[in-house]
């Protein structure tokens, strides 16, 4: 089980660097998505292009996917954020296991 070559570290180092981007990009979304619905409201200035009965039922939509896409980003997070941990434990077994002494090396 004792890894010389730290292989396996380097492979925890990689997932973790991995899921450390995925949060990234998962929160890079999120601020994109908001850009994007400020944006919309900006330059397209709804209240001039929809009448009022409209322009809430454009708003109430807006709402409904911008509650929903959040609602997506937060369970992502929470996984990434699960497998990370998952992850470190893991690590930090391998690293106690090779740094601590071989009981039959004695």
């Amino acid at each position: 089980m004792f890894d010389d070559s730290f292989q396996r570290s380097k492979v925890y180092f990689t997932v973790l660097e991995t899921l450390r981007v995925s949060g990234d990009w998962i929160r890079d979304s999120l601020k994109s998505w908001d850009s994007l619905r400020e944006q919309w409201s900006r330059d397209v200035k709804p209240e001039r292009l929809f009448s009022q009965p409209d322009l809430v039922a454009v708003q109430e939509n807006w709402a409904v996917v911008d509650r929903n896409i959040k609602a997506c980003a937060d369970i992502l997070l929470t996984r990434v954020a699960n497998k990370t941990e998952e992850v470190k434990s893991l690590r930090d077994g391998v690293s106690i296991a090779t740094v601590a002494p071989h009981p039959c090396r004695y």
